[in-house]
């Protein structure tokens, strides 16, 4: 299990007992939620598990490329199929013009990063081919992550 995904803090669940929508066992499973311990061992780089973040060079690089994917499957998955099954260009026109403005975002992040970070090209080119796959933002997210906790330590 990847460190930091799992340290949101528990928030006790305040439920109305006299809830009948809700099956006793489900609402018991929902009470023990809060009371869950957590293993410290995954906590030790919580600020670091948020995605987005722009407090930093490698965290607004990394948040741009979570962004550019989301929009780029968001257009891929839901406004391609409008557009060719609905008959609703709109909804390419507007999530198309988001994910074109975070894509050029991505990109001069990254420029951004190999002028200023001193980070390789070979490291770009392989930002910018993922920008272009589906899903192959989210692989990268593990990289970005260390390089941002990298980035931390020695300015911080």
């Amino acid at each position: 299990m990847e460190r930091g995904v799992w340290c949101q803090p528990f928030v006790p669940v305040e439920l109305d007992p006299h809830l009948d929508t809700v099956p006793s066992r489900a609402l018991d499973f929902l009470r023990t939620i809060g009371e869950c311990p957590r293993d410290p061992a995954l906590c030790t780089d919580m600020p670091d598990a948020h995605v987005l973040r722009f407090d930093t060079p490698p965290a607004r690089l990394r948040a741009t490329a979570f962004i550019e994917g989301c929009s780029f499957l968001l257009l891929l998955g839901v406004a391609m199929p409008l557009k060719y099954m609905a008959g609703m260009p709109l909804a390419v026109t507007l999530v198309g013009a988001v994910h074109g403005v975070l894509f050029i975002a991505l990109a001069v992040l990254t420029l951004q990063a190999i002028r200023e970070r001193e980070k390789t090209f070979a490291w770009g080119v392989r930002i910018g081919v993922a920008s272009l796959i589906p899903f192959a933002t989210f692989a990268l997210d593990r990289d970005l992550r260390e390089d941002d906790a990298a980035w931390r330590r020695n300015h911080g």
